[in-house]
């Protein structure tokens, strides 16, 4: 399972906590360059993993094994055996193969945080990263590492320069860990040098871990390939039948009668018995297709989709689970509806915990139109409807933006919500396109290679290939004209039979993110798009600039009450309305948003509180509360106080609104004042926020890098986040 982790600034943020005297470790521990993952631990979680540790450690010997460990679920999923030992080596200072307590609970932190830097890079959905984003998420989980060598490390798992799953990107870690931990253990003077005898060294290349092939064993599925006594069964148009598919630890064998599966059941027999391992007969099932099933089956015949790869199948094919997903989609947009997120928190939750799942299933699935229109519509409604909305299956939601804006970066005014159909066409290209270039590259397997027949000879029988062509070309004739690369190809060839895939600067496969990107710009060129009620205003101001700038203010609440302000899509604000509804005004206006907040008397009365506060705390100066005031274009693109303290201010002013607009029970609420010590207070903490991740950022430069960069970065930081009352926030040494 996806989720959110927290932004971070280039490391987490240590957590010291209260420990008790169980909870202390030793000093040795403390001394290891592990012990500040143990430190980020919270004390409800040492209770949590020292209950999981006493349920394993069965012999209360105080140690686990690395046969105990592959149990523990990381995102979901057990560690496995073999990534299980290479942790053991990495945190078993004693090298003997298992670990205490302390060194399981640094262990367990580690890993949770390569899960969320691992999730927090992903950001095309597709659960892989690549090297560039290998190399981002080491450095914000702390391991700095120069890029080339991240490479080498990455070739080492991936020669083809594909994508790592989260299996081996664990993998790729705790092998630069383990080099981590067998550099200290020969430094134990920590002097950042090491002086290796022979003997030690040969110890070193034993620790090791080489790159194995995943089981089911190579040998055992060539056996099967290559014994011509099993028949398997013959595709259309592939010369070699179909015999075994394998992945990791599944094993799937396609048969055309009982005689061929039993001698591949012997097969697998003799491989057990040869390698004590054996196979699961309750979880074996069989899916028969055809008419005419034997009545002799080995195995219990399936009666309900089967589930291979996270995809369903029966006798007659995929069985598709977009429905059911969609379904999980409703129930679980409706428990999280019920908090008060922001804009940007909402689109993290829609696409890391219901979005994202369909992700996997776009690869051979698709989704018709029916099902578009009713992720769009319960998505409208968790964005855009009030809190104490409940979803409706047969209302209609509408949008606070039209849905061209909506799908609009940040920057530009946009949520960067997906446009579903042109997300479905990126995936079709993105395929073919990985497809093509595995070919170039002479990496193909056999039915990656029966799709590459089917393509020169023009003669698709796959339903699934046939609209990944059609996409492909079409995204290739389209996009040549702006992109040299494709601009060349279309010169040199007219169809795609020996074309190399398209590649970005790198020479990797362009990503699934630059494909959307490449076709969302095609299909809506207009850069900054009004949303409703933005054609009758008459705003003399760049929002085309404003947009960029308010993505940098990081007082959350702040930010988005400015975006959805500019944006126009703050909920219960009718564009329609021409009057006051407030009885103490009832002025009429052209413009709902600047009349009740500039120009309402509920606004105007708070003038003589606004404008002393902000002149009192910011360099920048105002005469009056106005849409002039919040513009952000005429303040330097360094400034980050004032924007933020127009920000808790435009806030303040919302939820001033919001309770003489909304609010039905105002006898139980007192009513909500412009509280200048709320500002003044709320702008403080921002800042100490900001200048204590700097310090902690610049405290680990310089213990690791030993970086000379303190004095610029305090400098800059200084020059952003001064105010009046405290012109250095970071004080000089």
């Amino acid at each position: 399972m996806y989720y959110q982790p927290r932004p971070a600034f280039y490391q987490t943020t240590t957590v010291v906590p209260t420990m008790s005297f169980a909870f202390a470790p030793p000093a040795t521990f403390q001394s290891l360059w592990y012990y500040s993952f143990y430190t980020q631990i919270q004390q409800q979680q040492l209770y949590e993993y020292q209950a999981w540790f006493a349920s394993i450690d069965r012999d209360r010997s105080g140690r686990i094994s690395a046969m105990e460990l592959q149990f523990l679920v990381i995102g979901g999923t057990p560690l496995g055996l073999d990534t299980a030992t290479k942790l053991i080596k990495v945190f078993g200072s004693n090298i003997n193969g298992q670990v205490d307590f302390y060194e399981y609970a640094a262990l367990h932190q580690f890993v949770n945080v390569l899960y969320s830097r691992f999730v927090m890079n992903d950001r095309n959905l597709t659960g892989t990263i690549d090297c560039n984003e290998i190399h981002m998420a080491l450095a914000t989980a702390g391991i700095q590492l120069p890029y080339n060598t991240v490479n080498l490390f990455f070739l080492k798992l991936s020669p083809s320069g594909y994508g790592l799953m989260f299996s081996q990107f664990i993998n790729l870690c705790a092998q630069v860990a383990l080099a981590r931990s067998m550099f200290e253990w020969n430094d134990p003077m920590r002097t950042g040098m090491v002086h290796l005898g022979l003997a030690q060294f040969y110890d070193i290349i034993a620790l090791v871990p080489s790159v194995k092939k995943k089981y089911p064993n190579p040998f055992l599925l060539q056996s099967i390939i290559n014994d011509n006594s099993i028949k398997g069964i013959r595709l259309k148009g592939l010369e070699t039948p179909m015999k075994v598919g394998a992945f990791a630890d599944d094993l799937a064998s396609v048969n055309s009668s009982v005689e061929d599966l039993n001698r591949v059941r012997e097969k697998i027999k003799s491989y057990c018995k040869g390698t004590s391992s054996s196979l699961n007969d309750d979880k074996t099932v069989m899916i028969a297709t055809g008419t005419n099933i034997p009545t002799n089956l080995p195995y219990k015949l399936s009666e309900a989709p089967e589930r291979y790869l996270g995809l369903n199948f029966t006798g007659k094919g995929l069985d598709s689970k977009i429905n059911q997903i969609i379904k999980e989609m409703k129930e679980q947009l409706s428990n999280w509806k019920k908090e008060g997120y922001t804009l940007r928190s909402k689109m993290a939750i829609l696409k890391t915990y219901t979005l994202s799942k369909l992700t996997y299933h776009c690869y051979i699935d698709c989704l018709n139109d029916a099902q578009i229109s009713q992720i769009m519509n319960v998505s409208k409604w968790f964005i855009f409807s009030s809190i104490k909305n409940t979803f409706n299956e047969d209302e209609n939601y509408r949008t606070m933006m039209t849905m061209d804006r909506a799908y609009a970066e940040w920057e530009q005014g946009g949520i960067k919500l997906w446009d579903l159909k042109l997300r479905q066409e990126a995936f079709k290209i993105w395929n073919l396109n990985r497809l093509l270039c595995l070919h170039h590259d002479n990496n193909v397997s056999e039915f990656q290679e029966w799709y590459i027949k089917q393509i020169k000879n023009k003669k698709i029988v796959s339903d699934i290939l046939r609209p990944q062509v059609d996409a492909w070309e079409n995204y290739r004739q389209d996009h040549a004209r702006s992109t040299p690369e494709l601009r060349k190809l279309k010169d040199e060839i007219g169809d795609i039979k020996i074309v190399n895939g398209i590649r970005n600067d790198h020479n990797q496969p362009i990503k699934l993110r630059d494909i959307y990107k490449n076709l969302t710009i095609k299909k809506y060129n207009s850069r900054v798009r009004r949303t409703d009620g933005q054609s009758n205003l008459q705003l003399d101001l760049n929002l085309q600039g404003i947009f960029p700038r308010i993505a940098r203010i990081v007082h959350h609440k702040g930010r988005n009450t400015f975006f959805r302000f500019f944006a126009r899509c703050l909920p219960g604000i009718n564009h329609q309305r021409k009057r006051c509804p407030l009885n103490e005004c009832s002025l009429t206006f052209s413009d709902p948003y600047i009349h009740f907040f500039f120009n309402c008397k509920l606004s105007t009365k708070h003038c003589n509180e606004i404008v002393p506060i902000v002149n009192q705390l910011s360099i920048k100066k105002i005469h009056s509360w106005s849409l002039n005031a919040i513009d952000l274009n005429q303040i330097s693109h360094h400034e980050k106080t004032f924007p933020t303290l127009m920000a808790i201010i435009m806030n303040q002013m919302w939820n001033i609104i919001c309770y003489n607009l909304f609010e039905t029970d105002k006898s139980n609420k007192p009513p909500p004042v412009m509280n200048t010590a709320i500002i003044r207070k709320e702008l403080s903490e921002t800042i100490n926020i900001a200048k204590w991740k700097l310090l902690k950022y610049l405290d680990y430069q310089s213990r690791i890098n030993n970086s000379n960069d303190d004095v610029k970065l305090k400098f800059e930081f200084n020059r952003n986040w001064q105010t009046v009352y405290n012109p250095l926030p970071i004080p000089h040494n």
